[in-house]
Formats: structure tokens, sequence, C-alpha cells
């Protein structure tokens, strides 16, 4: 039987409901708008096979993993510059899809589903278009786990994009190795709450309307000054860069990112992904003639089909690059972040106050706190305790 103690070791990937044969495992939302495992006791059979698909102890049990030997770098873009506006990076995720896709096989990715953010399965290359693009938010997968077996049983080729944690959870589930999967993980700064961004859709909809839909990654002003939209069907209402919108002022801060995203296990190649993708960042100073300012993506291939699909990809431009260099400018592909000050202030009075009065709160607290500290440290120093 799942018992959790500690909040830090539940991915919320949701391996073990899927696996459990008597289904008395269903995975419950916390006050912080978490997914996590309940079980009911009375029909539970102490089977185990729970525990033994949690990718979280699978992971723990073992050293941290690091970029293997096998591991390649490239940057990379496509030529088609409607796939790479709509793109957060390089657009080669697309790139990649298109290939299972044409090839017989099934996508499963994150889409905006009724103003929130669900793994779905996409068929066709013009249904790729709902999964583009980035989802600050942990995405629910719902019955994909279980759906995704399915389908490789079948003798179907799939490929799964998510974040690591996703992809973890998805290979400890399936407990062997499909050569028919292909797992693309994302690189992941943290995964920020649902409910937090129900919150912050509701005031959207208070101002511009129901049918409000939002841009994590808009490109007006190219990648580098990539802009947060909201938009109806009438109009585009704002471009706010992330540095001014309220959303993700708390989402870089790590204001409200799962507990677990602050010891991540799963970074550094410790997903198991055949492939890892990540906006470039730095390019210009690794290949200073790399066309980059719609977007490039950072690929890392972890595996010889991985290689495979990467060289053979049409309409894409592609160059090899020295994996430390890659990566230097990409701190979360290897470390997790601290989570704020006021997190759990934040969390306590999630249920009390407005999105826009809490957040205003949180950061207003965290300057004053900065304050503080700036001047003990400066009375410290001219000798006043």
């Amino acid at each position: 039987m799942i018992e959790l103690t500690r909040k830090q070791d539940c991915c919320g990937c949701s391996a073990c409901m899927s696996v459990c044969p008597r289904h008395c495992i269903t995975m419950h939302e916390d006050r912080e708008g978490f997914l996590y495992p309940v079980t009911d006791t009375d029909a539970c059979i102490n089977c185990n096979a729970c525990n033994k698909v949690c990718p979280v102890i699978k992971q723990r049990e073992k050293e941290s993993s690091l970029y293997s030997s096998a591991t390649k770098a490239y940057a990379s873009a496509v030529n088609d510059e409607d796939v790479l506006l709509n793109s957060s990076s390089g657009g080669l995720f697309t790139a990649i899809a298109t290939t299972v896709i044409n090839d017989g096989g099934i996508v499963y990715g994150a889409a905006w589903v009724d103003g929130e953010i669900h793994h779905i399965a996409v068929e066709t290359v013009e249904g790729l278009a709902k999964l583009r693009g980035s989802k600050y938010v942990q995405s629910s997968l719902d019955g994909s786990l279980v759906a995704i077996q399915d389908y490789l049983k079948a003798g179907r080729k799939v490929l799964f994009s998510g974040t690591p944690c996703q992809i973890a959870g998805l290979r400890a589930f399936l407990r062997k190795d499909y050569d028919s999967l292909l797992n693309v993980e994302v690189a992941c700064h943290g995964a920020p709450s649902p409910k937090v961004l129900r919150k912050y859709m509701q005031v959207l909809r208070e101002q511009y309307g129901d049918d409000v839909q939002l841009n994590f990654r808009s490109k007006p002003e190219g990648w580098k000054k990539y802009r947060i939209t909201a938009f109806t069907r009438r109009k585009h209402h704002f471009y706010e860069g992330q540095k001014e919108n309220l959303y993700m002022k708390g989402f870089i801060r790590e204001l409200y990112s799962r507990p677990i995203c602050h010891e991540c296990p799963f970074k550094a190649g410790a997903s198991g992904a055949d492939i890892t993708l990540a906006d470039f960042w730095g390019v210009e100073n690794v290949l200073p003639d790399f066309p980059s300012y719609n977007g490039a993506s950072l690929v890392l291939t972890h595996t010889m089909e991985a290689e495979r699909i990467v060289h053979g990809l049409q309409g894409v431009i592609t160059k090899e690059v020295e994996l430390e260099k890659a990566i230097r400018q990409n701190g979360a592909l290897l470390h997790s972040e601290e989570p704020h000050p006021e997190r759990t202030y934040f969390f306590k009075h999630i249920d009390k106050k407005t999105f826009v009065e809490l957040m205003n709160e949180c950061l207003e607290l965290r300057r004053i706190t900065r304050l503080k500290l700036t001047l003990k440290a400066y009375l410290r120093k001219i000798g006043i305790k």
C-alpha cells in the first residue's frame, strides 16, 4: 500500500493508481491543488504493486544519475516559420512527433482542455498544434498510462512527451522496455499547482470574458523576449514579459511548485528519456551563426534510437555541440530550485484571498525580508549588532 509520510516523495505521476489490480487507489487534489494517491484500505489486498512501480522509490534507491557518455547535444530549429513561431523554442517536438505520426504512431502530450492542462493523444500532424508551446503547470495524466500500455501491447508506436517525473512514472508503470516507445522529456523548472492556474485564469475571465485563452510563450519580439499573451476570439488583451506577468513572477520564484520539485530525483538524465528538449539559452555564444531569433532548441539524445530519429528529421537545421557548453546556461536540467520563502504563507491563504491580493502580498513580504537582511548586513559591517 502506498503510504506517504512526506509530500516530497510523490510526483503525482499516477503510476500507482494505474497499476493497482483492485482499482482501490485514486488521485485526490490536496489543499495546494496537487494530486496525491489515496488508498481504499478496505479494498486493498496488500499486493505491493503500487510501491514496486513508484518512480520516486525506485530512483531514490539508486545513486543520482548524470548524463552518460552516450548523451549527445545539438542546437536545432525547424525551417517552417509557422511551426517555429508557435513553438516554445526551435519546434523540434513537432518535427519529431511528425515522424512518429507519419510512421503510423500516436503522440501523447500536454494540451489546454477547458482551461486546464491535460495529457491527450494525437494521431494527425494537424493535431500536434494542440501540443505545441510551454504550459507552466502540472498536467493531469488521467488514464494515459494504461492507454499507452494498451497501444504498445498492440504493436503501435507511441511518442510520450512530458516532464522528467512523468517519463519516469510511465517507464516504471510499464515495467519493461518497448522498442516502439519514444520518451521525450521537456526541461522542467518546476511544476506549478493547477489550483493556482485556475485562480489566475479566473482573474482573466473576470476581466476579459469566459473565452479567454493564455499563451505562455508568444514571440511578437522574438524568442528571447517572449511574452505571455491573453486573448479571446475578439482580440489580444495583453503581451506581458515574464518579469511583468503576475503568474510568471510566482512560477519563476518557485512560489507554487510541487514540493518534490525542490528536491527532484529525475534531473540530469535520471528519468530514462530517449530525448531531452529544452531552450538553447546562450546558443549565440556556442554557435554565433545559428539562426535563433525565433527560437533554438537544445536537443539531448540518450539512446541510439534517439540519434537515428534526430539525424533523420527533414526540414530541420541541426548542429552538434559539446554537452558541457550546451547545458551551461540551462541549470534546470541539472539542479532543483529552493522554494520561495513565502511558499507556506501563500498556500495557507490560498482559499482566503484572491490570486492578485495574495501574489502582491507575498512579493511585498519578500521585498521587506530582503530589505531587513540588507540592513542587518550593513549594521554588522559598521560594527552594530
